[in-house]
């Protein structure tokens, strides 16, 4: 079958559900990432045949994508940043968002941070990133409590070229950590469960919860945990750099109003929503 039929075939299958631009984009990134053949040959080499398989593959494709399937996890990667991840149903798809967070702390620092903890890593997204950018002049530590998903942060890692710790460990139970960390970042779930009905399902049925939502009892659970823990574990005029829901605002400003903190500063991300947040230690 010829790129035009191909390309014709493809948007009217995903007509029901998508519009004919997201269709093309879809199109385009599952021939290129799949395929090796670059988007231009859409326009440059209308008649260029694919195999039956090839096809095929694209007929299966279309199918999860109808299916609610995450074109990331379809792939089997995504790009974040500067590096490429690969992904499993075990971690969550980053976000843009996350890329502000990241780009944020690369353009802050002047002079890097000697010891650096990402909690809750899942991809390795942000970890990997710091690494590929800040090389041997900071140490990065991530930990999971997810053997499935720092089995994914490692392999991302080598990919990558860089050299991150990683540990498994839940979140609540860092008591035995003997470093001081200069820098602690971390994006928690944060997800109320009252937000589950607005969601999508690709997300709902194919991202891990324990990634995504805040425990009931406690909107901002694991930022009071990690409030906790940093007041032993940061070392003074040290930063805490956290991804966030804006519903939740006052609640952090009461959490690091006393008088260990200082520097509490908000700031949007690229729709205007408060989503970062970062509190220095005295």
């Amino acid at each position: 079958m010829q790129l035009h039929q191909i390309h014709r075939l493809f948007l009217e299958k995903l007509q029901p559900k998508f519009s004919v631009e997201e269709a093309r984009f879809y199109l385009k990134a599952i021939l290129e990432s799949l395929f090796e053949i670059p988007p231009t040959e859409l326009a440059l080499a209308p008649n260029r045949l694919l195999s039956a398989e090839q096809s095929e593959l694209l007929n299966q494709v279309a199918a999860q994508l109808l299916a609610d399937v995450p074109l990331q996890q379809i792939l089997g990667q995504t790009d974040f940043l500067d590096i490429t991840l690969e992904l499993s149903p075990d971690v969550l798809i980053p976000r843009p968002e996350t890329e502000e967070l990241v780009e944020w702390l690369l353009t802050t620092y002047q002079t890097l941070p000697t010891n650096v903890l990402d909690i809750g890593t899942g991809s390795g997204c942000i970890a990997i990133a710091l690494a590929k950018h800040w090389g041997q002049k900071s140490h990065i530590t991530a930990l999971d409590k997810s053997s499935k998903a720092l089995a994914v942060a490692q392999k991302n890692a080598v990919k990558n070229g860089v050299q991150v710790d990683f540990i498994e460990q839940d979140m609540t139970q860092l008591w035995t950590f003997e470093n001081r960390w200069d820098l602690i970042v971390s994006n928690p779930p944060y997800v109320l469960l009252s937000e589950k009905e607005q969601m999508h399902a690709r997300v709902l049925e194919h991202e891990p919860h324990m990634a995504l939502f805040s425990p009931q009892q406690s909107p901002i659970y694991f930022y009071e945990v990690i409030h906790n823990q940093a007041l032993t574990f940061l070392k003074p005029q040290g930063w805490l750099y956290f991804e966030i829901n804006p519903l939740c605002i006052s609640q952090l400003q009461t959490l690091f109003s006393d008088q260990e903190w200082m520097h509490f500063e908000v700031r949007n991300d690229t729709f205007g929503k408060a989503r970062f947040l970062r509190v220095q230690k005295r």
